[in-house]
């Protein structure tokens, strides 16, 4: 039987492209059922139509949850004679499935990932000694456990990612309808956004469906639906109202989903367990140690340490944002609040302010970055005014921290997907590991 080892060479890619027509070209329909269940994708949720649409869908759901290489190993188990080779091209296609980029001034680790990655999948090369093979299976499950988990992360990565790109078609087609009805011109303009924003909200929908997500979880999904079709109505008889209905469903998503979705986001990261991978990975090592001289594992064991080091460090750091993340909502719910009834009268402010500055102060013990400076001095600022009793001074120094402290928040929130972004590079390494365990258990 096929091993699950994959090795791309440096420098190398594989082709969704080449990839999706070789299993169209390949794969009866049945078979592609088949292939579904092997790398756990529902077919019922790929959409409809034929076997070069779902299969196009297959191939897109595999890349962005960073699992091209299992599915390739996973063809290779139906067409052993398959050369995958021919997959590979010199330059990375670009993701089929739009994905937000962080900024470029958040720190990425992809050499720790690559560590990572690295050290788990060398693994394979144990599998040849039966007494090795035995521990590794031992911790098979865990291996299992974590990447399910790493998964689960990112689907709530993807809906944040995609609800960021639909509001910016929201903001485009708000505008436009503000321009209306005194400039006609502006259909013009929302014809020629609506198909993107159409295309942003079937994303969104079957990312959700393909992350199985409960019914609770999906009911925005059925406005969003109700909203296309208010488009579709307004734009076929230039309806304002038809529009103005389409754009209230839209923002009452928006203005209420990212939030819990980023909430779960957080809840899920923070409930990844990276330490008993470490744990697994310790033990793995000890034991190679002991076995050092039969199998010639001095290279092996060197890899595993650097596996085990940088695995640590991100567990260390995700734990740490996860930290920061929740410190900074609990201070900008209570922001919220007090925000609400700024206009009327600071009092509530000026009770509040007692349980806002240890929040404030809570967050120099968590970090040393440099919003953490930033968001003291804008409540320096604040906590002077206060003091003053100047109102007009007092809303103005409200709002700067406010703002500060909604900056802090963004800046976070970019560096923790950033990380889960990076997880996936370890979920995909622990599938390779987990497919050749389970069919070298077969032969």
């Amino acid at each position: 039987m096929t091993s699950g080892q994959l090795i791309i060479p440096e420098g190398k890619y594989i082709s969704p492209t080449k990839l999706k027509q070789f299993i169209v070209t390949a794969f009866s329909d049945n078979e592609l059922r088949d292939l579904c269940f092997e790398v756990r994708v529902d077919y019922e949720s790929l959409p409809p139509g034929g076997k070069a649409d779902k299969a196009r869908e297959l191939v897109s759901y595999m890349e962005r949850n960073q699992r091209l290489s299992i599915l390739v190993v996973v063809v290779r188990q139906y067409r052993p004679q398959f050369d995958w080779v021919s997959l590979l091209t010199d330059q990375q296609e670009e993701i089929s499935f739009p994905i937000v980029t962080p900024p470029a001034s958040i720190p990425r680790m992809g050499h720790e990932t690559q560590l990572i990655s690295k050290g788990i999948t060398t693994l394979v090369h144990l599998l040849r000694s039966p007494e090795m093979r035995t521990v590794l299976v031992a911790f098979q499950t865990d291996f299992q456990a974590t990447s399910d988990q790493i998964k689960n992360v990112n689907i709530y990565k993807q809906l944040h990612d995609l609800m960021q790109q639909l509001e910016n078609r929201y903001f485009l087609l708000y505008n436009d309808q503000r321009r209306l009805p005194d400039d006609d011109a502006a259909w013009d303009s929302i014809l020629l956004n609506e198909p993107e924003l159409r295309g942003k909200i079937d994303d969104l929908v079957l990312a959700a469906m393909q992350g199985e997500l409960d019914a609770t979880e999906m009911r925005w999904t059925s406005q969003l639906e109700e909203a296309k079709r208010e488009l579709t109505t307004a734009i076929e008889s230039f309806e304002l109202e038809n529009l103005k209905s389409a754009t209230r469903l839209i923002y009452r998503v928006l203005n209420r989903q990212p939030s819990r979705i980023n909430a779960q986001l957080v809840t899920t990261a923070g409930n990844l367990r990276l330490d008993g991978l470490v744990a697994a990975l310790q033990t793995i090592k000890e034991k190679l140690a002991n076995m050092e001289a039969a199998l010639s594992a001095q290279e092996l064991i060197e890899q595993n340490e650097k596996a085990i080091a940088a695995l640590s460090r991100m567990d260390i750091q995700l734990k740490s944002l996860i930290q920061e993340h929740n410190a900074l909502q609990e201070l900008d719910d209570e922001l919220r609040r007090v925000e609400a009834t700024l206009l009327q009268s600071v009092d509530e402010l000026e009770d509040a302010w007692y349980d806002i500055q240890p929040m404030v102060k809570g967050l120099s013990d968590l970090s040393q970055e440099s919003w953490v400076e930033g968001t003291q001095k804008a409540a320096d600022e604040l906590d002077a005014a206060l003091s003053a009793g100047n109102v007009v001074v007092i809303r103005r120094a409200f709002r700067r921290f406010r703002s500060q402290v909604g900056r802090s928040f963004r800046l976070v929130d970019m560096q923790t997907l950033a990380l889960c972004q990076e997880l996936q590079e370890v979920g995909g390494s622990l599938d390779l590991l987990s497919l050749d365990l389970l069919w070298r258990g077969f032969q």
